[in-house]
């Protein structure tokens, strides 16, 4: 018996949706895909309508005859038709959960489905066995926390019952070893991983012969159980077992597979780290090296997988106290980057190389680096299509400079890589970064002492309009305060400029005295360039009398 019309607000959408379900429930069986189909839309139309209680008792009617199905009628048409339509009553289980919130409801009707397949082990293929299960275990779960384990485990006796291995048991072997591993229950863990794996990949927990070789069949997830065996293993603190199922996984996985595939630098990556991590990064050490060496003649040069694997060798070597090894790798990886466009992957390589002489100042080829660094940003016809760190390229200039200062390198090559320097940053960066801004300031300084006098003067007076919307503070005030006193004193040397000469030397003066106090050093030097200029202008009266 379905919800009564009502005269008020009644249309012609909700009348025909009443209509279909009348048919339906006539000619159909109550777990068939058009009378469930006909169930959700006359609940929607009622709903569409805010009159939730007819939508609630037309769910609770379909429920009802559900379950009464569900317990009373056996045998092969059951299971036949009971399989087609489980995907439909699923929904209309979560149409009770979510739509409407008949929680109680939905959660007896899950108990009822499951149930069923429990009767009906044809059904154990069915798509829905573990969404049901799930959902089920998931109500039971607020009354009993140990429901899921339970029911994954009703799941694995159920699928052992059909010999072949199912998706289904896939999953809940999976599932129960991600509930052991987040509850860090261990010893379950280990247990779970080892029964799941003597169904999957009998080999890793036994090989056979020397080599061993993935699984023809569920390759995906005997991986993944087979690392959480290794977890298991060192949270027990069986380190020897945990180690030779990493070396396992890594043979299967070299042996199985083409250089460079995933799963092998899954697998390396976490055998090396596990190495590492228990007092073995020598081996560590040999065995990224090894696997390095081999990608070296089976993938090109610029491979990112290879790459990948150059900055992990290199970082390791450089953690296990071996610098000029790590140099040695982070050069292959520069030589083979660098001879292609401009990559994230490049400017990593110079942000590694260049902390890696910082560590070691004696390293002698630090100077050649940077000098090929820049020659390949100078060089590229393209600008930079990435997110590059200007702060990066500018600390590399700053060290090139010291180096080739400390050569008595020709200023004017200094100069040249400095201007060259400039016009990347306006091509790639832009003119406001204070790096540039930085750039600027060594340049102009070399043009000054070129005495080039005009071009010095424009470079400064840029500076300062450049800096007026920066925090005069650190080194900014430094690189002011600095300018205008070279402007000062390059615009003392001009007939028409004098005035502001004297305007940056009372300044100077004046901001110092307010800083520092009239009798610090700084002071008394300003004052004193401040006083010498007025001599200089012929104005000793007020040099004496009014600075």
């Amino acid at each position: 018996m379905h919800p009564k019309k009502s005269t008020s607000g009644f249309d012609e959408f909700l009348e025909i949706c009443i209509g279909h379900l009348s048919v339906a429930e006539s000619t159909l069986k109550p777990w068939e895909e058009r009378r469930i189909s006909a169930v959700i839309r006359l609940a929607y139309a009622y709903e569409t309508k805010l009159n939730v209680p007819s939508a609630i008792e037309t769910f609770l009617i379909a429920i009802e005859k559900l379950k009464d199905c569900a317990t009373t009628v056996i045998g092969e048409d059951t299971i036949k038709h009971t399989s087609l339509g489980f995907g439909y009553t699923q929904i209309l289980a979560a149409a009770f959960d979510n739509t409407i919130g008949l929680k109680k409801e939905a959660e007896e009707l899950y108990e009822v489905l499951w149930s069923l397949f429990k009767r009906f082990t044809n059904l154990l293929d069915h798509p829905d066995v573990l969404k049901v299960g799930g959902c089920s275990a998931g109500s039971r779960g607020n009354r009993n926390p140990g429901s899921e384990e339970e029911l994954l485990k009703e799941i694995l006796e159920l699928c052992g019952r059909k010999g072949s291995v199912t998706q289904h048991e896939i999953d809940a072997w999976t599932s129960l070893a991600l509930l052991y591993e987040g509850h860090q229950s261990w010893e379950k863990l280990l247990e779970t991983c080892k029964s799941g794996l003597q169904r999957l990949w009998r080999e890793i927990i036994t090989p056979k012969g020397d080599k061993i070789y993935l699984p023809k069949e569920h390759r995906k997830p005997a991986l993944e159980l087979a690392y959480q065996l290794a977890i298991a293993y060192l949270r027990l603190n069986i380190v020897a077992s945990a180690e030779a199922i990493y070396s396992r996984i890594f043979g299967a996985c070299t042996n199985s597979l083409i250089p460079g595939e995933a799963e092998i630098l899954t697998a390396l990556t976490k055998f090396c780290g596990f190495l590492e991590g228990n007092g073995k990064a020598e081996e560590s050490v040999k065995v990224l090296t090894g696997y390095f060496e081999q990608l070296q003649s089976s993938l090109s040069p610029r491979d990112e997988r290879k790459i990948s694997i150059g900055f992990q060798l290199a970082e390791l070597l450089v953690r296990s106290n071996k610098p000029q090894k790590a140099e040695g790798v982070y050069i292959q990886l520069w030589t083979a980057l660098s001879t292609y466009k401009i990559t994230p992957q490049l400017f990593e390589v110079v942000s590694k190389l260049s902390k890696l002489y910082a560590a070691n100042p004696t390293f002698g080829n630090a100077g050649s680096f940077y000098t090929s660094f820049f020659t390949c940003i100078f060089g590229a016809k393209e600008r930079i299509d990435f997110p590059a760190d200007p702060v990066l390229v500018f600390d590399i200039y700053q060290k090139l400079a010291s180096i080739l200062k400390a050569r008595n390198e020709p200023v004017a090559f200094i100069k040249k890589l400095t201007d060259d320097l400039k016009k990347f940053y306006l091509a790639n960066f832009g003119d406001k970064h204070v790096s540039y801004l930085r750039i600027v300031y060594f340049l102009a300084i070399m043009i000054e002492e070129e005495k080039i006098t005009e071009e010095a003067i424009i470079q400064y007076q840029w500076l300062l309009a450049a800096f007026k919307d920066k925090p005069q503070e650190g080194e900014f005030q430094v690189i002011v305060i600095d300018v205008k006193k070279r402007l000062a004193a390059l615009l003392s040397r001009t007939k028409d400029k004098c005035k502001q000469a004297e305007e940056y030397y009372r300044e100077l003066w004046i901001i110092c005295k307010s800083d520092h106090g009239s009798s610090s050093e700084q002071t008394i030097e300003y004052l004193k360039l401040l006083v010498q200029f007025l001599k200089g202008q012929n104005r000793l009266q007020d040099a004496s009398v009014n600075p």
